[in-house]
């Protein structure tokens, strides 16, 4: 699913967005967590295509 797709499904818009063409991007994976120990741990091999939700609202994050 593109991150353009899943932005209108949630109803939710992008804050910060270095690279427009990654609205267009396929994702094929998705992690959801609030500790980042398990967003580490959770990331595919292939985390170009991973897409993490999270509660995390910190700049760590």
């Amino acid at each position: 699913m593109k991150l353009r797709q899943i932005c209108e499904l949630l109803d939710a818009r992008t804050l910060c967005l270095s690279d427009e063409s990654c609205l267009d991007r396929d994702f094929f994976f998705v992690s959801a967590t609030d500790l980042m120990s398990d967003a580490l741990a959770l990331v595919e091999s292939d985390s170009h295509h991973t897409f993490l939700v999270t509660g995390l609202v910190h700049a760590q994050s």
